[in-house]
């Protein structure tokens, strides 16, 4: 029903039978927002050059108590790398990661503070082909171990993790704790496939070529 004047029209677009339903309440909305504020809080804390211990803390308290959001944290230490890390991830998100994590992107953050600690995030592709986060970590080292160790406690602890295929940069690092992480047949699991990133391969190729023998 209209009125006279169009200003005032209102429009109603139904669903067609069958077809995904798009309608999300505020609260829905408000947590496909709440990696987005994680990840700048991290990134924001890092800057100030608080000690390590300090970052983790307070990105602890604000996820947890602040914002209300219900992340899961666990920190963690390798002792014969002297490398530590914390994992937060949120039941949300793991849900995402348990049904779409077949295809997963890790991404890092570096270079945001002196200490050089590097948040990593895992993405997934739902069925409406968006990238949502499945899970954080945050790591002082970047190492093949540490990487695993954090892969692995989300994996085992957190969800059943299962992934075909993960889309990496050109990192020989990541590459390797993939494989820590997700033994394959010879485990008697589904094989996961590291897959580069054509970016960051070319860019890489560039640079290599563009550098300047000495």
């Amino acid at each position: 029903m209209t009125s006279g004047d169009p200003s005032l029209e209102v429009v109603q677009v139904e669903r067609y039978k069958n077809s995904p339903n798009h309608t999300h309440s505020l609260s829905e909305v408000d947590r496909l927002k709440w990696p987005k504020v994680i990840r700048s809080l991290v990134e924001i804390e890092v800057a100030k050059n608080y000690p390590p211990p300090a970052i983790t803390s307070a990105v602890k308290e604000y996820a947890t108590l602040e914002l209300d959001l219900g992340y899961l944290v666990k920190n963690f230490c390798i002792s014969q790398r002297s490398t530590k890390g914390t994992v937060f991830v949120h039941p949300e998100q793991l849900k995402k990661l348990e049904r779409h994590g077949w295809l997963t992107f890790i991404d890092s953050t570096h270079k945001t503070n002196r200490y050089d600690w590097r948040l990593f995030t895992l993405y997934v592709r739902d069925t409406f082909r968006c990238w949502n986060v499945g899970a954080h970590f945050f790591i002082n080292n970047e190492n093949a171990n540490t990487v695993a160790e954090a892969l692995t406690i989300i994996r085992n602890k957190y969800c059943y993790w299962s992934s075909r295929y993960i889309l990496a940069d050109h990192s020989n690092i990541e590459a390797k704790s993939i494989k820590k992480t997700f033994s394959g047949i010879d485990a008697g699991e589904q094989e996961c496939q590291v897959l580069l990133c054509v970016v960051h391969v070319m860019r890489m190729w560039m640079q290599k070529i563009n550098e300047k023998k000495t």
